[in-house]
């Protein structure tokens, strides 16, 4: 019975109907009842036939199939003639093609009528999948163009931590496409399909990459001690992933060190950290940065400076009236200079000045004589001075008197006649020294200072008549004392006494008395007539000699 050929479209496998056509030109053998197809793979398609059950003489088919462009015809045998069903793979095909395939039975003379279907290879997939640039917004990704049909590119990104997931579609001839991505710093593992005939390649081309972790959200630092400085960071504000925040910090002179610490918080977190044993008075420049694997963020720099060490043993090596000359040890570390501060304990003066680098000593001219300061000297360094001070604190020499004056007070005093200077000056006690050219007699004599008193006398009492005195004076404050200034005087004589006439003739007479005390170099015995005749007559007689006159 003649045949005519219908065909049923379905989404991979078609199928057929037969009709009654009084137009057949295979007269005798009926058509298969079903042909169907699938593909295999890039380049082969499974054909599936079912024949009828009981055949006259049919020992083969033939399957002719076409891309649309080229035509092929294979003659196949049958193999176990009581299989109804049997399949035939084609081979050699184009990946990502549509074939119309036909077929049909057939002896060495005829052919029944043909079923057609249609059916599509699986498409080549993405040649090189590869990532070209890593952004912290994204990745680059860049493939080869596959082989055979393509529609098109079906692109999935999934983030390895499972939070991000996303699939988009790319136009044929694509071969690029630029992945904008949530998390900064996370892995993302990529695949490419290419589309073709409503189909994906069975396989994708894949790779897997990192975003760039963000870099830090800021970062500052301040100094803590000589040798150390607290670093703050700030988290990245967006989402990221990170195993690390690294710190590198360096001086102009020295060598990079890199410090790496776990990351312990998210977006926005403050990280602090203390860099130890580092150099006093130093500036260091310090770069923080995120690193995860490989990958590291952009850097974020700051500047800071250590504290300068403290100078050592400030001491004063002298002592004047106008002023101080103080010495100090260098500090370790950097040095820009020193600042030397000095304030009068009686809080009426207070001076500060700067010293040049490699400065280890200074003249302080101060105003105040006598008076007692405290000092303080600083390291200076980067615009810094050190934590702590070397201090010390000492008196200016007190200034010495003005002037000097004694005179007698009397047989067995003398006073002393002081006046201090005009300047400014402290001091706690005047101090007079005496002691007698011949005798043995000598003594210090100390009178309070009140304020305000520029003029001062002091009585000196139990001494030697007549002799000779030398006496300084001088001004002290606590165990300080100014230069002293002298002069020499006496306290008057004594009289002789008890004088007695103790025998006489007409030309002579004897004498005695009581020597003074103290000294005199002679002793002058007057006889004075009581007539006209007689006159007046003194004899100088030698210190402790007994004379007549």
């Amino acid at each position: 019975m003649p045949y005519s050929l219908v065909e049923i479209h379905g989404p991979l496998i078609f199928g057929v109907l037969l009709i009654h056509n009084e137009l057949s030109e295979a007269e005798g053998i009926p058509p298969l009842l079903n042909i169907s197809c699938f593909p295999n793979n890039l380049s082969s398609i499974c054909v599936s036939m079912t024949r009828p059950d009981v055949l006259p003489e049919v020992d083969r088919y033939i399957l002719n199939y076409t891309d649309g462009h080229e035509n092929y015809e294979r003659e196949y045998l049958l193999g176990n003639q009581s299989d109804v069903t049997f399949q035939q793979m084609i081979s050699e095909l184009t990946p990502g093609t549509n074939y119309t395939i036909e077929g049909c039975l057939a002896t060495e003379e005829l052919q029944s009528d043909s079923l057609i279907t249609h059916c599509s290879t699986y498409p080549a997939s993405p040649g090189n999948v590869s990532v070209s640039e890593q952004k912290v917004e994204g990745l680059q990704i860049e493939w080869s163009e596959a082989e055979g049909g393509v529609d098109g590119y079906t692109v999935e990104v999934n983030s390895q931590n499972g939070s991000y997931s996303n699939t988009t579609i790319q136009p044929p001839g694509t071969t690029s496409d630029f992945l904008s991505l949530p998390i900064s710093g996370a892995m993302y593992d990529i695949n490419v399909w290419t589309v073709s005939n409503d189909m994906d390649s069975k396989e994708p081309a894949t790779t897997s990459a990192r975003t760039i972790p963000p870099a830090l959200g800021g970062i500052s630092c301040l100094a803590l001690n000589g040798s150390s400085l607290q670093v703050n960071m700030t988290a990245p504000s967006q989402n990221f992933e990170a195993h690390h925040y690294v710190l590198k910090y360096y001086s102009c002179n020295g060598e990079p060190e890199e410090v790496k610490y776990d990351m312990e918080y998210g977006p926005n977190e403050i990280y602090v950290q203390v860099i130890s044993k580092l150099t006093p008075g130093t500036n260091y420049t310090i770069e923080g940065y995120l690193s995860i694997d490989s990958e590291t963020s952009e850097i974020v720099a700051t500047h800071c400076s250590t504290y300068p060490a403290s100078p050592g043993n400030v001491s004063v090596s002298k002592q004047t009236v106008d002023g101080l000359q103080i010495e100090w040890s260098e500090a370790e570390g950097g040095v820009d200079g020193y600042t030397v501060e000095v304030n009068s304990q009686n809080g009426s003066y207070s001076n500060t000045t700067i010293q040049p680098p490699g400065t280890t000593s200074d003249f302080l001219s101060l105003p105040i004589s006598g008076a007692k300061y405290d000092i303080n000297v600083w390291t200076v360094s980067n615009d810094m001075d050190s934590q702590e001070p070397a201090t010390t604190s000492a008196r200016t020499v007190p200034p010495a008197l003005m002037s000097i004056s004694c005179s007698s007070f009397n047989k067995t005093s003398l006073v002393i006649n002081l006046t201090t200077t005009n300047s400014r000056f402290e001091m706690e006690y005047f101090i007079v020294e005496y002691n007698a050219t011949t005798f043995n007699s000598s003594g210090t004599i100390t009178k309070p200072y009140v304020q305000g008193s520029n003029d001062v006398s002091v009585i000196i009492g139990g001494l030697f008549p007549g002799d000779l005195y030398n006496v300084k004076a001088y001004v002290i404050i606590e165990s300080l004392e100014s230069e002293e200034i002298s002069t020499q005087c006496r306290p008057d004589l004594d009289s002789a006494s008890k004088l007695t006439i103790n025998d006489f003739n007409e030309t002579a007479l004897s004498a005695s008395w009581k020597n003074p005390n103290g000294f005199w170099d002679s002793l002058r015995l007057y006889c004075l007539g009581y007539s006209e005749e007689a006159q007046d007559y003194y004899v100088d007689i030698p210190y402790s000699d007994m004379g007549i006159c």
